[in-house]
């Protein structure tokens, strides 16, 4: 049986929530291919994109993720603009992918860009304020002494608790049936 674009989403889902990482990224990796035959741009290759970074994120597979978190990046920032929510949600992600990987300096002008595009719509006292805030000061609180120090590296810590990343606001593959992109599917 061929599944569907959504079908293939739901299951990595699912798989995903249940801890099924590998299984997760076959169907995400399944999802993004089907995509790829549609019209550039398309939400689903976006939504494909986002759900196989987060799950290579949480397996820390932080080499294979990067390209696909930037070609995200790049998705958000022609459809949405460099200065949108949701782009400067990616901006973060991004931050925390190089963070997680060691690329320290590079996790550092993300995060930079995630907080100058993020503070122009939230308050500095909303939850996502908050975590990315707290996320690029634990980040500072090791480069600082680094660039004070001329050291070529110290211990790398764990940028959260949390092994997902977070999701933006065009992300829910619940709500977007087959039929929206004009596109049926046979059962």
């Amino acid at each position: 049986m061929n599944k569907s674009w959504q079908q293939l989403m739901a299951k990595s889902q699912e798989q995903l929530a249940s801890g099924k990482l590998d299984d997760a990224q076959n169907n995400a990796l399944q999802a993004l291919a089907m995509s790829e035959s549609l019209p550039p741009d398309d939400r689903r290759q976006g939504m494909s994109l986002e759900l196989l970074t987060g799950i290579l994120f949480r397996k820390k597979q932080y080499g294979l993720s990067e390209p696909f978190m930037r070609r995200l990046l790049e998705m958000y920032k022609r459809c949405l603009g460099a200065e949108h929510l949701d782009t400067g949600t990616v901006f973060h992600n991004v931050a925390l992918l190089y963070h997680g990987w060691g690329k320290l300096e590079d996790a550092d002008a993300y995060y930079l860009k995630a907080v100058k595009v993020k503070s122009k719509h939230l308050p500095a006292e909303h939850p996502d304020m908050v975590v990315l805030t707290g996320n690029y000061a634990a980040l500072r609180s090791v480069l600082v002494p680094l660039e004070q120090a001329m050291r070529p590296r110290l211990p790398i810590e764990d940028v959260s608790k949390n092994d997902t990343l977070s999701l933006t606001g065009q992300y829910n593959v619940a709500s977007v049936p087959d039929g929206e992109f004009g596109v049926t599917t046979k059962k």
